[in-house]
């Protein structure tokens, strides 16, 4: 009896860890994009969390050129947005870039994998000093309801 329990014991161990790590994977997938706009998003977010590599899969046409779609996602995700920390304090915060991809065609389509590795120059932990440092100084200079000379005059002083 001993010799059953112990067998059914490791067999519902290995389907345990023949489950597990499928179901781990899961939750890692690479989200899949089909247009630009959505895929760089999808960037800016990683970059402004100075994730590197950001890696995603992109279903495209295969009439489309890989590399210019490679680094018009690029071009959007560093794109100004009107926000401080995006744009081209992103662009200017990546030391070194490079852009890869992967893939294969069927049916007339690209299924592509699509790589950026960045070498930042902060941490996430630095840009956050930063910005509670920047918050403590904007501040203390009083700036609201001033007329843009006299925010000028207040930041030069």
């Amino acid at each position: 009896m001993n010799a059953k329990r112990l067998l059914s014991c490791l067999l519902v161990l290995c389907l345990i860890l023949t489950i597990l790590p499928a179901a781990a994977l899961a939750d890692d997938e690479e989200p899949t994009f089909t247009s630009m706009e959505p895929a760089a998003a999808h960037l800016r977010e990683k970059l402004i969390d100075r994730v590197s590599p950001v890696e995603f899969e992109y279903i495209t046409s295969t009439d489309t050129d890989v590399n210019a779609l490679i680094n018009g996602i690029w071009d959007l995700a560093c794109a100004h947005t009107g926000a401080g920390t995006e744009g081209d304090y992103l662009r200017w915060h990546a030391g070194r870039v490079t852009k890869g991809y992967s893939g294969s065609s069927s049916n007339g389509m690209y299924h592509l994998s699509l790589a950026y590795t960045v070498e930042y120059y902060t941490t996430p932990e630095l840009e956050a000093e930063l910005t509670e440092q920047l918050s403590s100084i904007t501040a203390g200079l009083a700036l609201d309801g001033k007329s843009d000379y006299q925010k000028f005059d207040a930041i030069y002083d």
